[in-house]
């Protein structure tokens, strides 16, 4: 059963922040994922960031397979909602542009490349990639029974389910750190505006620092081809005092 409570909004985001992370298969570098956030500045009439990532298949995987995918969001700092954002995707030389337009009552989906063409509305809010991203990074594990959460990625719409886990040291390049464990389960519910006809259930963890910094220092994933894990390889970030939260949280009554 899905938990009844939504994943609270507030986000955070620390601009000129760099992040990268190894994703290892088997005992071997599959990939890397590198996440990049922008300087705040106005984005159609409104504060807002620009989150950008990119995951690029390892020079040893790319003799089987190469891929390589960039996400460029912009996200109102005044809502904590994406406006916006653009995905290009290429496997074996075959290209996907897409560009999704974010509304209060959903969003609309625009494909271009070497295969397809198609457009598509969802009705429904939902957080982008980038956007979720943010909000696990802030979320404090509550309630106890979890929370649940839409998600837009690509041409897929997810259902996310998440849990708080345990806390423990956790030995990483910015040290022994203490880290939240967040289980999570996503279900891929539509492709391309249509119900999925593939409802397996991809089960995550992620171990975030529990320090103030909330940094994703690894993630666990179980996949359809085994066991992958993401390990924080390299960190680039301002001052904790840079970071903004988003939407900012009320002022307190006087």
């Amino acid at each position: 059963m899905s938990p009844e409570a939504s994943l609270p909004k507030p986000g955070f985001y620390c601009p000129n922040e760099y992040l990268k992370w190894s994703l290892r298969w088997k005992g071997l570098e599959a990939a890397t994922t590198e996440f990049v956030t922008g300087a705040p500045g106005i984005i159609a009439g409104q504060d807002a960031i620009v989150v950008f990532s990119r995951s690029q298949s390892s020079e040893l995987a790319s003799v089987f397979r190469e891929v390589s995918e960039e996400l460029t969001s912009q996200v109102s700092l005044e809502t904590g909602s994406p406006l916006s954002n653009e995905s290009l995707a290429v496997e074996e030389g075959e290209r996907e542009h897409l560009v999704v337009t974010f509304s209060p009552k959903g969003y609309e989906s625009k494909l271009s490349g070497s295969v397809k063409q198609h457009t598509w509305t969802m009705n429904g809010k939902a957080s982008d990639f980038h956007t979720f991203f943010a909000r696990l990074r802030l979320w404090d594990g509550s309630p106890a029974s979890g929370v649940q959460t839409f998600v837009q990625n690509g041409r897929s719409h997810y259902e996310i389910s998440l849990v708080k886990g345990s806390t423990k040291p956790l030995s990483t390049i910015l040290g022994k750190v203490p880290a939240i464990a967040i289980h999570g389960q996503a279900k891929r519910i539509y492709m391309d505006g249509e119900k999925s006809t593939n409802s397996d259930v991809l089960a995550f963890t992620v171990w975030r620092s529990d320090d103030g910094k909330f940094v994703p220092l690894r993630f666990d994933v179980e996949t359809r081809l085994g066991f992958v894990r993401g390990t924080l390889v390299d960190m680039r970030a301002p001052d904790s005092g840079v970071c903004l939260t988003a939407p900012a949280p009320a002022p307190a009554a006087p």
